[in-house]
């Protein structure tokens, strides 16, 4: 059971998780399987989708990434499940309703940097495929500014491609770099307290960088990252990273996912799809869970493309939904 579980535990898991060059613990993926997924799901019959309320370090873990004990073999959780988060039930179903807009798309990729940074070559790639798909907006190099995100007064995606600095002394530092104009006012940074101030209106963001998903955790208040920023701004659905991920696979599994929300497909399921796709023909050495685990969805389940509120009931019905929360302790560490 859970309490066979540690935070030493957890640290090592995603230790391993972030780092492709360290050869993968299966065993320790499948001690975290059968403590915080099998024995909860225990004689519920059989569940392919799940949603995880993660409490503490568990929101710095990927469960696509723990291992499944079958007849003949062990595989990866995202083999079998369909897996979800949500910072507390309440979140749950929630949405901001204008579906209209839900295929109306604006992508950002500076590509280049200064300071220092690293290009994103595959970046650009990856918002031009996105932008033809949706028939929406893609600003690249200089193009990829603050001022052009603020402009957005409402769409369905906004995908982001960049570089993120993560502040782990003060959240509200962390940052995501734009490009910097140099008839702007803006710096070229956005930074966590700025986005909690905008009016995003968005259907579904898709944080494209590095780390987003991870943050100081705050007690009583769950992790405090980027990718809660954009749910206070406005943007209830978000796919985020949780470590720094490559530029071809970033690339790859996005773009699928997108296809997928394009197809209809609830988005769950279309990030499960997307990494699957990913597995299917990426060589060994880039089957690491590092290359491909990273990214996780946050929110409600409900396709994007679907306008019918009453399908939209009845995904929500039909949806057996359960729900993983570990309280991590101390004396456990």
């Amino acid at each position: 059971d859970s309490t066979n579980i540690g935070e030493k535990d957890i640290i090592a898991f995603r230790q391993n998780l972030s780092n492709s060059e360290q050869e993968w613990d299966s065993q320790l993926a499948s001690h975290l399987f059968r403590s915080l997924v099998f024995e909860p799901l225990h004689g519920l019959g059989r569940v392919d989708r799940l949603i995880v309320v993660p409490d503490g370090i568990l929101g710095h873990i990927s469960f696509d990434a723990m291992m499944v004990s079958t007849a003949d073999e062990l595989v990866f959780a995202v083999n079998q499940y369909a897996i979800a988060y949500t910072p507390s039930i309440t979140m749950l179903g929630l949405s901001n309703g204008d579906q209209n807009s839900a295929t109306t798309y604006h992508g950002f990729a500076p590509v280049n940097y200064q300071d220092g940074l690293s290009s994103l070559v595959g970046s650009e790639g990856e918002i031009n495929r996105a932008a033809d798909l949706y028939n929406g907006n893609s600003y690249l190099y200089q193009e990829a500014s603050e001022s052009n995100l603020k402009k957005i007064e409402s769409c369905g995606v906004i995908h982001l491609a960049m570089h993120a600095l993560i502040d782990d002394q003060d959240p509200m530092k962390s940052r995501l770099i734009f490009a910097h104009s140099q008839d702007s006012l803006e710096d070229g940074s956005l930074y966590a307290n700025e986005i909690y101030n905008l009016k995003l209106n968005s259907n579904l963001s898709i944080l494209s960088a590095c780390n987003t998903g991870i943050g100081v955790i705050a007690k009583g208040e769950g992790i405090m990252n980027l990718s809660r920023a954009f749910q206070y701004a406005g943007s209830p659905n978000i796919v985020m990273s949780l470590w720094q991920a490559s530029d071809a696979s970033t690339s790859d599994i996005i773009y699928q996912f997108l296809l997928n929300i394009k197809q209809g497909i609830s988005k769950d399921l279309a990030l499960q799809q997307a990494k699957l796709a990913y597995l299917e023909q990426a060589d060994p050495l880039q089957s690491h869970p590092a290359y491909w685990a990273t990214f996780v969805f946050m929110g409600d389940t409900i396709p994007l493309e679907s306008k019918n509120s009453v399908w939209k009931w009845l995904t929500l019905i039909s949806l057996f939904v359960i729900t993983l929360v570990w309280f991590t302790k101390k004396s456990r560490a």
